[in-house]
C-alpha cells in the first residue's frame, strides 16, 4: 500500500520542520508550501490524503486555499486540518462552512495535533502509515 500523503501549507519554517520531521518519523509523505498559491499547484498535482492549512498566508489566505480545493472535484475529498493562530469565532464558524475536519489553534500541543491527523488518515499513531 501507499503511504499516507501530508501536505503543509504553512509560511512559518520552525512549525514546518516541527511538523515535517514528526510525519515523516511516523513514515508519512511530506510535502509543504509557503504560500496558497503553492499549496493549490502542488495539492492538483500531488493530490494528498490530508492537509495542514494555516490561514495566514502570504498572498492567498488559507481560507481561499480551503475554498477553491472544495470546488475542485478532483481536490474536493482532501481533508483539511486548519492550524492557525487566527481563533476568532468567526475564524471558527468560517472552518465548519468550509467543512475543514478540525480546526487547532497555535501554539498547538503536538500530541493532539498527532491524534487528529492519525483519525484523518486512518493510521494509529504507533503504527506506519502504509
Amino acid at each position: 500500500m501507499m503511504k499516507k500523503k501530508i501536505l503543509i501549507v504553512e509560511d512559518e519554517e520552525n512549525v514546518i520542520e516541527l511538523l515535517k520531521i514528526n510525519l515523516l518519523r511516523r513514515g508519512y509523505q511530506v510535502e509543504t508550501a509557503g504560500s496558497g498559491e503553492s499549496a493549490i499547484e502542488i495539492a492538483k498535482q500531488w493530490v494528498p490524503d490530508l492537509i495542514l492549512l494555516d490561514i495566514k498566508l502570504p498572498g492567498m489566505d488559507g481560507w481561499e486555499v480551503c475554498r477553491k480545493i472544495k470546488e475542485d472535484q478532483s481536490m474536493c475529498g482532501i481533508s483539511i486540518i486548519v492550524v492557525s493562530a487566527a481563533a476568532q469565532k468567526t475564524d471558527i464558524q468560517r472552518a465548519e462552512e468550509c467543512s475543514i475536519a478540525y480546526f487547532i489553534t497555535k501554539p498547538f500541543d503536538l500530541c493532539d495535533l498527532l491524534i487528529a491527523i492519525s483519525e484523518l488518515t486512518g493510521v494509529n499513531s504507533g503504527q506506519s502509515p502504509e
